[in-house]
């Protein structure tokens, strides 16, 4: 679609070469007149008038041009893209991960929510392997004010300084189908409790997997992930493939 700066400028060169043509136009018909000695006949028209005119045309043209792009732009439909998410710790309400624009720069605002009931939210509760889910999704209409969705995460398990946790967050729009756009935060210590929060297009899901994965694990998906790297691709392997065991939890908003 043409930008207004193009607009202009194209009619400005259509403008110049209309004058330019009819000044060698002009030229040669007074040249002639004055060669055979004519006086008398049909005036032509002068340049500066040409030069309004053109100028005039040029105006509506560009206003017609301006007023039919704007017109097409608003029966084109808008598509908000809302997939946003972002991953609180809550032992010291900070942030691990994120994916979008924080919700924000405190995120101790997490604490506004509870794990046992929210106005205008229904509550899911999912145990798979060591962790356990508390899933709040919104009953009514989406909101700029109010996340779509959040997710309290407990780990259930024992603790081992052995044992790394892997995270993995990504939106699909199919629930049976592995979350595209993964993003993945990396390993580390396995956290007590966090809060995924966020929001999600309606026709799409929100998948988490946590990995658990030992000392033996993580060094063949360093390994794999390190040959990935060099051959360059594309095809990274996932933490999972290595895990001792992995969680997930899947979130629609209906």
């Amino acid at each position: 679609m043409f930008n207004i700066s193009r607009i202009i400028f194209l009619i400005a060169i259509v403008a110049v070469l209309v004058v330019a043509v009819y000044y060698i136009f002009y030229s040669r018909r007074i040249n002639a007149k004055i060669a055979k000695g004519e006086i008398e006949g049909r005036r032509l028209i002068d340049i500066p008038s040409v030069v309004c005119s053109v100028i005039i045309v040029a105006l509506i043209a560009y206003g017609v041009i301006v007023t039919a792009a704007l017109m097409t732009k608003e029966k084109q439909p808008v598509t908000e893209n809302r997939n946003s998410f972002s991953v609180i710790d809550l032992s010291d309400y900070t942030y691990s991960a994120y994916n979008g624009n924080l919700v924000d720069k405190d995120a101790s605002y997490a604490k506004s929510y509870s794990k046992e009931s929210n106005d205008g939210y229904e509550k899911s509760v999912s145990q798979d392997g060591d962790f356990t889910f508390t899933v709040f999704t919104r009953t009514g209409v989406h909101d700029n004010y109010h996340p779509d969705f959040f997710c309290f995460i407990d780990y259930t398990g024992k603790k081992s300084s052995e044992l790394s946790m892997y995270e993995s967050y990504g939106f699909s729009n199919s629930p049976t189908k592995d979350s595209g756009g993964e993003v993945g935060s990396g390993g580390g210590y396995i956290k007590d409790s966090s809060l995924v929060i966020g929001n999600i297009n309606d026709d799409d899901s929100f998948k988490i997997t946590l990995s658990l994965l030992d000392g033996k694990g993580e060094e063949e998906y360093f390994e794999a992930d390190s040959k990935a790297y060099k051959e360059d691709k594309g095809n990274f392997p996932s933490a999972a493939d290595y895990a001792l065991s992995k969680s997930s939890v899947v979130i629609t908003v209906k």
